[in-house]
């Protein structure tokens, strides 16, 4: 059977020819995939479209996911469906996966599973010790109404305070065939008490970045008008494999980031 197919069988155990499974969903995770004939289960969303690559900031980290996935996808290295749950300590050396159109079993049996994420994965805490950040990782999005064309793409912009510790910068694609205004996202670090004070309410972030942003990318005073348009809260997780009889389970760290080279030489290889 091929993988791009999705001819998968409810209780059938659908068999693989690679020799890897990667649970994960960062950039690292999809161009070890590409590099390593590994098969990949997704188990999150791509990056934000904020985030950029470090050798060219006008590239967002989005589009080169979406190529590495239409390269897993084409050859049939990617499980090609949405996936709402994983169980992993099912009988017979089987995955369970849960998605809209059932329950579907693959065959790990003679293969290497690595996670890099356990997010969906509903049974992680039979077999790994679970740990959760204190804190959350809040971005704020705006639409730049005015101020939006600058050189800037990411600003380091109150070391002292968790409010508003950064901006990111991005082409906006609310304007067809726009290629210099930029809309914003604002990263503040908060606890869960902070994140229900109105004082580090979205509101807040806009004052201040309105205020104090367009005298460090080289605009006027007042010259910044902008208008939220969503507010992102994540949790990080950390995790370590203990004792278990999913001997076949490794811990792989999950990279956000990809080099110009690895980049050029998928670019090239396709």
């Amino acid at each position: 059977m091929v993988a791009l197919q999705g001819i998968i069988m409810s209780n059938t155990a659908y068999a693989l020819t690679h020799k890897s499974i990667r649970i994960g969903h960062s950039i690292g995770d999809l161009l070890a995939c590409v590099k390593y004939n590994k098969y990949l289960i997704l188990n999150g969303p791509p990056p934000p479209i904020f985030l950029h690559s470090g050798f060219d900031p006008s590239l967002p980290l989005g589009s080169i996911w979406s190529n590495l996935y239409w390269s897993l996808l084409f050859s049939g290295k990617v499980y090609p469906s949405v996936v709402d749950s994983i169980t992993l300590s099912t009988p017979a050396g089987s995955m369970r996966l849960k998605t809209p159109t059932g329950s579907h079993l693959i065959d790990t049996a003679n293969m290497k599973v690595e996670i890099s994420s356990i997010e969906k994965i509903d049974d992680i805490h039979e077999f790994a010790e679970v740990t959760e950040s204190p804190d959350f990782c809040v971005y704020d999005v705006f639409a730049c109404k005015r101020g939006s064309v600058h050189d800037r793409w990411f600003v380091d912009f109150d070391e002292k305070s968790n409010l508003a510790k950064e901006v990111y910068f991005f082409i906006s694609d609310r304007i067809d065939g726009n290629k210099n205004r930029k809309d914003l996202a604002v990263k503040s670090i908060l606890s869960r008490s902070e994140l229900m004070e109105f004082s580090n309410s979205d509101t807040m972030v806009r004052f201040k970045v309105e205020e104090r942003l367009p005298s460090k990318i080289g605009i006027g005073p007042g010259h910044m008008k902008l208008r939220h348009l969503t507010r992102i809260v994540n949790r990080s997780y950390g995790f370590s494999l203990g004792f278990s009889p999913l001997l076949n389970i490794v811990k792989v760290d999950p990279i956000n980031s990809i080099t110009e080279l690895e980049y050029r030489t998928h670019v090239s290889n396709e």
